[in-house]
């Protein structure tokens, strides 16, 4: 039976995990990829986590252990009726709010199967603790299964189910799943029935006073410290080191596995892994403010997030309350969970115009560590260690000044949802030309610069846009053929691409506030080449719906932020629907360079099954040409005659399966 009970809470957890990522796939191309959807849908899942588990704690604490089984099996048994899942958009159009739709959408779609999954895991352990089962005097250890579950669900869904089945196909395994885990609650509940007595009772009303606030404290720093240091660390390595795509797995992988780790009865190790949270996070620390090559950084970025998630997961094991108490242990932790992934996802962006999260978790990271005992109880002792405090602090503190004091100072920063933007200026001399440049990056990607001095030279386009590069070719040339007027671009940057053309009338499709207040405050493009603009803020896909058909001559996406792709933008029905804005023979231009991903195949995949003409272009750095970079570009239009350069040559395709809204797969396309 112990076994069995392993295989539920590991089903569990695979799918309350499984269903996230499944679901907010499918969602993009109806709502799009703006903040909106993705805080609405953390907001969502987040708050039906905590009332999955208030859910828990309250039949434990009111209701007798048989009656709880049979609540909770007719629940799952009513909620069959919303299987199999689909995205339910019966009220899409109802609220003019969007948030509202969307968390009305999520909820009739998804939302009774998982509060009963989230209420599921702390319940059924509490279950098997007051069962006259084999080692039920120990239900944390179940938690083990819980997470290897989610683990399984997160190495899965990108390396397997994403590649073999598509959106549809997707949702029908995982109800069917949901139908297995019901089955199973049955069976165990069933045989629960035959190994309690007829007075056993989980009521912690008498004793509930008695656990300490300082207790409920510890069990929120516990969850909010690992949580709280995986998004630090996730932005970390994937927008300011290496924006790989799936990168985010590794850190995410390393914080579920670190449960199944603290939470076993075979670990025996705090003291090493608490002294090991120590050692690396400050080692993390010096290379970070050293300036240090990014393999280092991402080295100990990993480990050090491996031994503190450890480290503090099992402090939580150690000092876990009575199983009595079990669903309220579980309910505290999940706040402190989400009160960490918040403060990075949602608070830090809208107070810090740099990641001074990374800061401030690390040091409390260091002083809790200081604190933590070499006693197995792991007991705080501050005054012991107070004495640390003073010197630490000052190293700490002039750390932080020495990386700031090295640095070059950027000319403007501005931090948002999407990452950090930074403008910044370098001066050269070219030819006895003395040169000013202003660009624009984001992580370490650069989207963009400018020309300053020689002013002369301000409306020279530069980097991907230069006049040997393929969009900027490409446009030139369907104009010299066309004369065209009116033109949709996706992605603003610097605005660079207005200089590119004059008099036309321009569409700048943005989903970033900021950029558009970059592009108009920091750089000139706009500003110097005369054309008629409108900024359309908000996720292009939604805002190109709005727009009439047969308007543009010319569509660019040139969407793409860093080296990660919205996938929404280039499926077959997104690239369809740009091809209804084009008017007879437009041209779609599609921006590709990445340092990780091979698009070519992609996008001639679909021009091949939506009957369009394709054609790539890769043009590689030009080192005689002021601030030059290379780019790969594919261009789609049922008339291309207007080509007037030999670089174009019709676009690869392969055997895979093309990209649409029901199925795509980032796999089969990164670069190794």
């Amino acid at each position: 039976m112990f076994f069995l009970y392993n295989i539920m809470v590991f089903l569990t957890g695979f799918l309350i995990l499984s269903v996230q990522l499944i679901f907010g796939k499918s969602i993009l191309p109806i709502f799009g990829g703006s903040p909106n959807v993705w805080l609405t849908s953390l907001a969502f899942y987040q708050v039906v986590l905590t009332l999955g588990y208030l859910y828990s704690y309250i039949m434990q604490k009111k209701l007798k252990l048989k009656t709880q089984i049979i609540v909770h099996s007719i629940l799952f048994l009513t909620s069959l009726i919303f299987i199999p899942i689909s995205i339910n958009l019966d009220y899409f159009e109802v609220f003019e709010s969007e948030s509202l739709s969307l968390f009305i959408t999520i909820f009739l779609s998804i939302g009774i199967p998982y509060f009963l999954l989230t209420a599921s895991s702390p319940l059924i352990q509490s279950w098997f603790g007051h069962s006259n089962l084999k080692k039920s005097h120990n239900p944390y250890v179940l938690y083990v299964a819980s997470n290897l579950g989610t683990f399984f669900s997160l190495i899965s869904y990108p390396f397997l189910i994403e590649i073999f089945f598509s959106i549809k196909e997707q949702f029908l395994i995982w109800s069917s799943l949901f139908g297995l885990e019901i089955l199973l609650i049955l069976i165990c509940g069933f045989f629960l029935f035959r190994n309690i007595g007829q007075n056993v009772i989980t009521n912690t009303e008498k004793s509930i006073v008695n656990i300490k606030k300082s207790n409920i404290f510890m069990w929120i720093l516990g969850g909010f410290v690992p949580s709280c240091f995986l998004s630090v660390i996730t932005n970390k390595i994937t927008i300011d080191i290496a924006p790989i795509p799936l990168l985010w797995i590794i850190p995410l992988g390393i914080y579920f596995l670190s449960f199944s780790i603290a939470f076993s009865d075979k670990f025996k190790k705090f003291e090493l892994f608490n002294q090991g949270s120590l050692l690396f996070t400050i080692i993390l620390f010096f290379v970070h403010i050293t300036s240090s090559s990014n393999s280092y950084l991402v080295v100990f970025c990993l480990l050090s997030l491996l031994f503190v998630s450890i480290s503090f997961h099992r402090y939580l094991y150690q000092n876990a309350p009575d199983k009595h108490y079990l669903t309220l242990f579980y309910l505290f932790m999940s706040v402190g969970g989400a009160l960490g992934g918040t403060f990075v996802g949602v608070i830090s962006p809208l107070i810090f115009n740099e990641y001074t999260e990374f800061y401030i978790i690390v040091f409390i990271i260091c002083i809790l560590c200081l604190q933590f005992s070499k006693k197995e109880n792991t007991k705080y002792n501050f005054k012991q260690n107070a004495m640390y405090f003073v010197p630490f602090i000052f190293i700490f503190s002039f750390g932080i000044y020495k990386k700031y004091d090295n640095e070059s100072i950027s000319l403007y920063q501005e931090r948002t949802f999407f990452g950090l933007n930074k403008v910044s200026e370098s001066n050269f001399i070219n030819n006895d030309i003395n040169y000013n440049i202003k660009k624009l990056t984001h992580g370490t990607t650069l989207h963009g610069a400018q020309i300053i001095k020689p002013k002369s030279l301000s409306n020279q386009t530069l980097t991907y846009y230069s006049k040997d590069n393929p969009i900027y070719l490409s446009i030139k040339d369907y104009d010299d053929f066309y004369n065209f007027k009116n033109i949709g671009i996706i992605g603003l940057g610097t605005g660079a691409m207005n200089c590119m053309f004059e008099n036309k009338n321009v569409d700048f499709f943005e989903i970033d506030q900021e950029i558009i207040n970059i592009a108009k405050n920091q750089f000139t493009y706009l500003n110097i080449c005369q054309n008629r603009q409108n900024f359309l803020l908000g996720d292009a896909r939604i805002k190109m719906k709005e727009i009439n058909n047969n308007k543009y001559d010319i569509i660019v996406v040139d969407a793409f932020s860093s080296d990660a792709i919205p996938v929404h933008l280039i499926t077959k029905e997104a690239i369809s629907m740009y091809r209804e804005k084009l008017k007879e023979n437009g041209l779609l231009v599609f921006h590709i360079s990445n340092r990780y991903l091979n698009l070519e195949p992609v996008l001639g995949n679909i021009a091949k099954e939506i009957n369009i003409q394709s054609k790539f272009c890769h043009k590689k750095q030009n080192k005689e040409q002021i601030y030059s970079t290379g780019s790969q570009v594919v261009i789609m239009s049922d008339n291309m005659d207007f080509i007037n350069n030999n670089c174009w040559n019709y676009t690869k395709i392969d055997n895979n399966n093309t990209w649409n809204d029901n199925y795509s797969n980032i796999l089969k396309y990164m670069i190794f």
